[in-house]
């Protein structure tokens, strides 16, 4: 558990905090909103993130965001409510 100090830690010391190398996480809506968010955050911790979302072009949009900002991403749309 981090003390209480490191919870403040600026976004830099995240990583340091919540190391997701070598984990692969799946996040549906990730192309809008808080599932977006998530993406972000999930890639700056070094996770292999798959973006999911009904609309394709969005999740190959923010896929390519993810990679062009050194993270690792691929796009899978689909709708998870079917």
């Amino acid at each position: 558990m981090p003390e209480p100090a490191e919870i403040d830690a600026p976004r830099a010391d995240v990583r340091r905090l919540f190391d997701l190398d070598s984990k692969v996480i799946l996040v549906t809506g990730g192309t809008h909103g808080l599932g977006r968010a998530m993406v972000g955050a999930f890639a700056d911790c070094g996770a292999q993130v798959v973006v999911v979302s009904r609309n394709a072009e969005s999740c190959v949009k923010v896929a390519a965001e993810v990679c062009d900002a050194g993270g690792h991403a691929v796009a899978k749309p689909c709708h998870v409510g079917r």
